[in-house]
């Protein structure tokens, strides 16, 4: 799955956790996810297979390999 499609799948539960009235946070994370993904040159799905790799990338969290590997 190539960053874009990651990134589309965050914005589209994005926006079902606002139309939901979740808590602002919780769907902010998933845009602000969404954004830094697909300005990555690198893919993250590669990124997420070496934990080493993926800790480096701005904005990551402990949840991001989890994402990729869902996918």
């Amino acid at each position: 799955m190539d960053n874009k499609t990651i990134a589309r799948i965050l914005r589209d539960t994005a926006q079902l956790l606002e139309i939901a009235a979740a808590i602002i946070g919780r769907y902010r994370s998933y845009e602000k996810a969404a954004e830094l993904i697909s300005g990555m040159h690198e893919s993250i799905e590669e990124l997420a297979k070496d934990p080493d790799n993926w800790r480096s990338c701005p904005g990551s969290a402990n949840a991001w390999p989890s994402i990729c590997r869902k996918s």
